[in-house]
């Protein structure tokens, strides 16, 4: 058993931090980041890979900035080290088939994976993704309770170690959208941990109290 499923089934809340795109492309400002979260005393931290041309078209109003916020693998390695180093575990947000090719190199230092929901929709990458025998994620955030249903018969039989996370992706996310009673709903129609992220305004109090509620709600 990891340490990473040894959190989840444990009676504490295990405590991920998003990165997400946070260090706006300043490979400085993402190795700061990393050694204030391991001040803060979360038990992980989880990286976004991707590239732009396996993200997005080029003529998407996004894509200029999604050239901005990407870096190399030698420098997603050198965070990788810098996190594990802290005391930190690993996870990656495996978004494209650029993020499985990197994982590949890397395997050892990564504690668990995330197949974010547009990516769930992907079989092959997300089998892929599976296959590494990590804790994985699955995003089910705007999937519906039958879609989430097929996805968890499917892919639980290639890794049973999966958790399900809520959390609907709005920027900033309002308040009643959160629908926490929904937690205590997927956790026992499918029998899986269900972790919470929340997508609220950072200068919120709710920013800080939900992943609270959260977790009384049975995450």
């Amino acid at each position: 058993m990891s340490q990473s499923e040894f959190h989840l089934n444990g009676p504490e809340p295990y405590v991920l931090a998003e990165l997400a795109n946070a260090h706006n492309g300043d490979f400085g400002q993402l190795l700061a980041m990393i050694e204030a979260t391991a001040k803060t005393g979360a038990q992980g931290i989880k990286f976004q890979w991707f590239q732009p041309d396996t993200t997005a078209m080029p003529d998407f109003e996004w894509y200029p900035v999604y050239q901005k916020i990407v870096f190399t693998a030698d420098q997603w390695n050198q965070a990788v080290k810098t996190a594990t180093q802290a005391g930190l575990e690993v996870w990656v947000d495996v978004c494209d088939e650029w993020a499985l090719a990197h994982l590949e190199q890397c395997r050892e230092s990564i504690c668990g994976l995330k197949i974010p929901p547009s990516v769930l929709l992907d079989r092959r990458l997300s089998a892929r993704t599976l296959s590494f025998g990590k804790p994985t994620l699955l995003g089910v955030g705007g999937h519906d309770d039958a879609a989430i249903q097929r996805h968890v018969e499917e892919l639980r039989k290639i890794n049973p170690c999966l958790i399900l996370e809520h959390g609907f992706q709005a920027y900033p996310t309002k308040p009643e959208d959160a629908t926490l009673r929904r937690i205590a709903f997927l956790r026992d129609r499918h029998g899986l941990p269900v972790a919470f992220a929340d997508h609220e305004a950072g200068d919120s109090e709710l920013a800080l109290r939900l992943p609270e509620y959260a977790y009384f709600a049975g995450a």
